[in-house]
């Protein structure tokens, strides 16, 4: 039992590591229907994500960029929309 539980938490520890990064470059670049497929995480971790240099959140971002369909589809997920970046935007 113990075995499975390590295994288990690399592994969510792993897809974290590489999801974050996934959704930055997903939104950063308007990939919308890429976005739908990755939006499957809860609102509270995707919210969490934010660009280092400029401290946004992937909302932030997507409405930055005139992406309006992948805010939208952030909005629908339910993501903090009270969040402040480095700039207290």
């Amino acid at each position: 039992m113990f075995r499975f539980s390590l295994v288990l938490t690399v592994l969510i520890a792993l897809a974290a590591y590489f999801y974050a990064p996934a959704l930055r470059w997903v939104v950063g670049n308007g990939k919308t229907l890429t976005a739908g497929v990755l939006l499957v995480t809860p609102a509270s971790y995707i919210s969490s994500i934010t660009y280092k240099e400029t401290g946004r959140t992937l909302l932030q971002n997507a409405c930055y960029k005139g992406y309006i369909q992948i805010a939208e589809l952030l909005l629908e997920r339910g993501v903090e929309v009270n969040s402040r970046d480095n700039e207290g935007h």
